[in-house]
């Protein structure tokens, strides 16, 4: 869990910061936690460091969650889970997700208080996190914003629910990962083989992969269950109609009337400038329509060029998935841009004036390597 969180936690019985001030512990420089305020009831104290700590006093900290937790447990107190919720840390069936509010949803400009996820995901609020601003609100009066990072204590069989739900995107889930950890070996051990086998030329790489996924199964390093869980529909839903686009381009004769106009801009300045120019239509398919599909229409297009200057198409077919993979300069051109467009308070600008330089920059790389690699005459 990355970055800094306020949470709250509650001075309880048997605290050995009760009846001493903050300063004179010295427990949140120990850990690296900044107490922000003390809540006594509903009054703020002023100068919660020198306040001499009561039971049942509330501070609202902030740090990383790991020395939160861990300043917690020496400071005897207890989270304070938010909106109020009985839900206990130490219960095995639930476990740890970070939340990233989305853009656009009607979550934004609602309180915790106001939403209470335990009526609809069993789900408690632990702590929030702002990028680029300190909270000093109790968490159940912080009105979301885009971007928020909300870690919550969730039901394990709700976490596929939450992940489907319109208002958040989960980022991370951390359970309990004993028994992941123990079968870390084994899943390690089985990648090596899998490369090893494809690496000696004794199986496809595909075939190979397939079978080391089989035996990760068999081995119990991951659950049946987990591969529906974590599979993108939307993604396969979207290549299933974008394929037969793709078909239509070929059949109906529209990619060979791209070729000719392509091979007429080209003229006969060879098989390297082709290569550029499937590189830079690519990339600019890219940018407006996302990697994947632009990846199926300019692949029938990429065989075409390769057949209509008669040389081989596998320069032609890597540089379409090198230009697809770097699409940097607009926020649609890959899911991770548009995650993180809203989240990370940027612009469409900002994106072009970093994105066209690494374009340009890689195409040059790809355009030197890649018919070294892959030389147009075999």
């Amino acid at each position: 869990m990355q970055g800094k969180y306020v949470a709250e936690l509650r001075v309880k019985e048997g605290s050995p910061l009760i009846g001493q001030a903050l300063n004179e512990a010295q427990l949140g420089e120990k850990f690296g936690v900044y107490v922000l305020e003390l809540l006594r009831g509903e009054e703020r104290m002023w100068s919660p460091r020198t306040q001499v700590l009561q039971l049942g006093d509330v501070l609202l900290a902030r740090g990383e969650w790991d020395r939160l937790i861990a300043f917690q447990r020496a400071a005897g107190l207890g989270l304070q889970p938010t909106p109020g919720s009985n839900a206990a840390l130490g219960n095995a069936r639930r476990v740890l997700v970070e939340a990233l509010v989305a853009p656009n949803t009607h979550i934004v400009g609602q309180t915790l208080a106001e939403l209470d996820f335990r009526w609809t995901y069993q789900a408690t609020v632990l702590a929030v996190q702002r990028r680029g601003e300190i909270l000093r609100e109790r968490i159940k009066n912080v009105r979301l914003d885009v971007g928020d990072t909300l870690l919550m204590l969730v039901d394990e069989k709700d976490v596929p629910e939450l992940n489907r739900y319109a208002g958040l995107v989960v980022l991370a889930e951390r359970g309990d990962g004993h028994e992941s950890r123990r079968k870390a070996p084994i899943a390690i051990a089985i990648l090596i083989g899998v490369i090893a086998v494809a690496g000696f030329g004794l199986l496809p790489i595909v075939v190979s992969a397939l079978i080391g996924c089989v035996l990760m199964a068999l081995t119990g390093c991951f659950k049946f269950t987990s591969v529906y869980e974590v599979m993108d529909w939307k993604v396969i839903v979207l290549l299933g109609a974008v394929l037969p686009l793709g078909i239509a381009l070929e059949k109906t004769g529209l990619a060979q009337h791209v070729v000719d106009i392509g091979m007429a801009l080209v003229g006969d300045h060879g098989p390297l400038m082709a290569l550029l120019m499937v590189y830079a239509l690519t990339a600019f398919l890219t940018e407006l329509m996302g990697h994947n599909p632009s990846v199926v229409i300019m692949v029938a297009i990429a065989v075409s060029v390769a057949h209509a200057m008669h040389v081989s198409p596998a320069p032609f077919v890597v540089a379409t998935a090198f230009a697809a993979a770097t699409s940097f300069a607009t926020p649609v051109g890959y899911p991770t841009n548009t995650m993180v467009y809203n989240a990370g308070g940027y612009r469409f600008t900002d994106f072009l004036k970093v994105g066209i330089p690494l374009i340009l920059l890689f195409c040059a790389i790809s355009m030197a390597l890649i018919p070294r690699f892959w030389p147009f005459v075999p």
